[in-house]
């Protein structure tokens, strides 16, 4: 699906950061590459960033702060600010992700516990985990 360029490995898939074609200087484009990945890890974006999903093929389950997303080819989601998610993939998952403002790393906060705040439910996450 994508040529030339090496991925950065991350808890989402390998990632592949494209140019925006759409000369959006206030957005980053990536495609996220899931099909090896068993479970994209639990996180929230800090500060205002919100995230788009466009799943490109495949399917898999997409939870954002403990709403369940069945997504497939054709379906988005859309990820607001300070909301916990994270995917379980199915069915060789690849989605472009859209990120407004870009994608910052130092904003990428990894959940392990318990967190309302964010929306996220360890036991929730463990539950999915148990069921893969």
């Amino acid at each position: 699906m994508i040529t030339g360029g090496e991925p950065k490995k991350s808890g989402c898939g390998d990632i592949y950061e494209i140019e925006c074609p759409l000369d959006r200087p206030h957005e980053s484009l990536a495609i996220a590459d899931m099909r090896n990945l068993p479970y994209a890890e639990p996180h929230y974006h800090n500060g205002n960033e919100t995230e788009i999903y466009l799943i490109l093929q495949g399917a898999g389950l997409v939870v954002i702060a403990g709403e369940e997303h069945h997504v497939s080819a054709g379906d988005y989601v859309i990820i607001r600010p300070e909301q916990a998610h994270y995917t379980f993939p199915d069915q060789d998952l690849v989605m472009a992700v859209l990120n407004s403002p870009p994608f910052d790393p130092e904003k990428y906060i990894c959940l392990t516990d318990d967190d309302s705040a964010v929306g996220f439910n360890k036991a929730q996450f463990e539950a999915h985990l148990a069921a893969s």
